[in-house]
């Protein structure tokens, strides 16, 4: 049985709850239910590489099976989240002018949607550092540190200089809110001049921070090829926006020669620095292909499922570090073995948990403060 997928409906502005943002509001895009199983399968990428590498840390999972698993660039699935983000962006805000409401409008969504989950699990962090210590790999912290983590401000961690928060994971995070920075200037102009401005001033960034010197530590952040992965997302939806249609077969192929170009640039072990390439290229047709596929409607009916779960992705990623260390170092001391059933356990309990945190949490803040 196949289900099919909803077009997007006008809805009328709501005067009483946004006075400020009436024309965001009036034709304010629904979700995309392709986009909803891509994010889901991003954060799920990320949780299995994660769980993986613990394991392995632990000596639950042997090096032989951490090897065969580990040729699949399962990080990945943050390049495809930055892709879906350039593609996101550009969907929510296709129907707004170009006044300074808007660029305010998008502002407090962005932050709505980013900060209160990310504070959550950074003050999660915080308390484990301090009750935990031992536990905790990166256990350093100071308070320009704290402050710049809250900020999502790029900064070196004290114990190793990476460009990391005190949550790990909120890295990705920084470069997320660089681009809504970048983006939302650029709803001041013109729908013709907006893409080509935003896709302007992300290479000029990179640029610079490649040739700003390396006694700058900022430079490690603004030279990362990866910051450009928001302009493929931004290229895909031009691409969905212009063309009708791709046949089912052409999204089949669009997606199968992602997952080689990804499975390829890791048996190349092509450098970090050429990650551009290596990931974002092939994570861009896995999205390509995937988005229209919604549009020839072949989703079979529990894909609903999936769009559930795209739901409480962005908590996923969050959260699924505080099931995974807690339960690798249960199992480590009680020497149950098992490898594979630990990996199923740590990925379907991550799944239940950041569920439970969205709907508890997540969805409720974001709605109150979506009401202010």
């Amino acid at each position: 049985m196949l289900y099919r997928c909803k077009r997007n409906k006008n809805k009328k502005p709501n005067n009483r709850d946004h006075k400020n943002d009436d024309k965001m509001n009036q034709e304010y895009p629904k979700k995309i239910d392709s986009i909803q199983h891509l994010r889901f399968l991003a954060a799920a990428m990320v949780l299995f590489g994660h769980a993986m590498m613990e394991a392995h840390k632990l000596g639950i999972v042997g090096t032989d099976v951490y090897r065969n698993v580990d040729i699949f660039p399962w990080g990945s699935g943050v390049d495809m989240f930055f892709i879906i983000s350039g593609y996101i962006v550009c969907h929510v805000t296709k129907n707004t002018g170009h006044a300074f409401s808007d660029v305010k409008t998008f502002a407090i969504r962005r932050i709505i949607r980013i900060y209160p989950v990310y504070w959550l699990y950074t003050a999660l962090m915080i308390v484990a550092i301090v009750f935990f210590n031992a536990v905790v790999t990166n256990n350093k912290i100071t308070t320009e540190y704290i402050v710049a983590s809250i900020l999502l401000f790029p900064w070196p961690r004290p114990s190793d200089e990476l460009i990391r928060p005190i949550l790990g994971q909120g890295w990705t995070l920084s470069y997320e809110m660089f681009f809504y920075f970048i983006f939302g200037f650029s709803l001041i102009l013109k729908k013709q001049h907006r893409y080509i401005a935003v896709c302007l001033a992300m290479a000029l960034v990179f640029i610079a921070g490649n040739i700003l010197s390396e006694k700058y530590w900022i430079r490690t952040f603004f030279s990362y090829s990866i910051i450009l992965e928001f302009i493929l997302g931004i290229l895909v939806y031009n691409i969905v926006s212009r063309i009708r249609k791709i046949e089912f077969l052409g999204c089949v192929v669009l997606i199968i020669l992602g997952i080689i170009g990804l499975l390829l640039g890791e048996f190349l072990a092509v450098p970090d620095a050429w990650r551009l390439v290596s990931r974002g290229l092939p994570s861009s047709l896995i999205v390509l292909g995937w988005v229209f596929l919604e549009r020839d409607r072949v989703f079979p009916a529990f894909f609903v499922i999936l769009k559930k779960l795209g739901d409480a992705s962005y908590s996923l990623y969050l959260s699924h570090p505080f099931v995974i260390i807690p339960l690798a170092i249960a199992w480590k001391k009680l020497s149950i073995g098992y490898p594979f059933i630990f990996i199923i356990l740590v990925v379907f309990s991550s799944i239940i948990f950041s569920i439970i945190s969205f709907e508890i949490f997540e969805k409720r803040i974001n709605m109150y403060l979506n009401k202010k």
